[in-house]
């Protein structure tokens, strides 16, 4: 569900107090929102412009817990045929700096590399620094 908040952003937040089952797809980058929640997986696209140190998504608050502890899975994969990323390069998943970002003690350090661009394969190790969500490229394979 969307809805405009007061302040202009958008808010994604999905309905009733479920989790298990919701996705966002994150496609893109510079994007603002106000809020994320109730979300039990976010998968992250990166365009093939992404370069290191770029800010896909911008929010007020992320809650990426999914039930008593646990975190929502975070999957991330290039949107397209290459990629201006190199090993060692990262980029901020979610920035909460002006905000809140709170994960659960079971937040996924890596991604399973389900998610590729077409000739390559990229893993990246999921962090957290402060309030941000970064992904760092561990390496890169052969599609």
């Amino acid at each position: 569900m969307e809805k405009q908040t007061s302040d202009g952003y958008i808010e994604y937040v999905a309905g009733g107090g479920a989790v298990a089952g919701n996705t966002l797809n994150v496609k893109g980058s510079g994007m603002i929102v106000g809020a994320i929640a109730r979300f039990g997986t976010l998968n992250f696209f990166l365009p093939e412009s992404l370069r290191a140190d770029d800010t896909v998504l911008t929010a007020q608050r992320a809650n990426l817990t999914c039930g008593a502890n646990g975190s929502c899975a975070v999957n991330v994969g290039i949107d397209g045929n290459s990629s201006l990323l190199r090993v060692g390069d990262a980029v901020t998943l979610i920035d909460a700096s002006e905000g809140t970002l709170t994960t659960g003690g079971d937040l996924n350090r890596t991604t399973t590399g389900e998610l590729r661009g077409a000739t390559l394969q990229y893993r990246f190790d999921i962090v957290v620094q402060g309030k941000k969500l970064k992904a760092i490229v561990r390496d890169i394979c052969p599609g």
